[in-house]
């Protein structure tokens, strides 16, 4: 159950990386 737990967190993590890297870059394009 804790593994179960711990890869859908690190998902998350990498979603959440993914959705920062799009803010950003669509960031810089508006520059």
């Amino acid at each position: 159950m804790s593994r179960i737990s711990s890869e859908s967190s690190d998902f998350l993590h990498v979603f959440n990386n993914i959705k920062l890297m799009d803010q950003i870059s669509e960031q810089h394009r508006h520059l």
